[in-house]
């Protein structure tokens, strides 16, 4: 058998590197965007149908309240702009958080196929 010179070992290692690089953009966008794209649908649904509500409450309160409804309707205001505040920070968050896990299962799975290793976890 021939040893290996540095130079083919490095070329090696620089075919798997991208080998892996590859493999992890494909496996990332085939199976991890689809989890993200649902869970900012998770995130909106709710979104939205609180900005309904709110808005029907402020019509209701209008008519049937109308003497009453400042100190309501800004605890209302408040409430709803608090909750919102917090589901937009989930929408810029939350789909981030998702990106760095999934983009680092793609990569380890792209480095367990080219390398031919398996990972153990326990």
């Amino acid at each position: 058998m021939k040893k290996k010179t540095k130079k083919q070992e490095e070329q090696e290692e620089q075919k798997q590197e991208e080998q892996i690089k590859s493999l992890t953009w494909d496996k990332f966008w085939k199976y991890k965007i689809s989890e993200i794209m649902g869970l900012l649908i998770f995130i909106l649904i709710p979104y939205y149908v609180g900005l309904f509500i709110y808005n029907l409450d402020s019509v209701i309160t209008n008519w049937f309240f109308a003497d009453f409804s400042v100190p309501y309707s800004l605890g209302i205001l408040w409430t709803v702009g608090f909750v919102g505040i917090i589901v937009l920070a989930g929408i810029v968050a939350i789909p981030i958080f998702w990106i760095v896990i999934n983009w680092k299962k793609a990569k380890e799975n792209a480095e367990d196929e080219v390398t031919g290793e398996e990972r153990c976890y326990w």
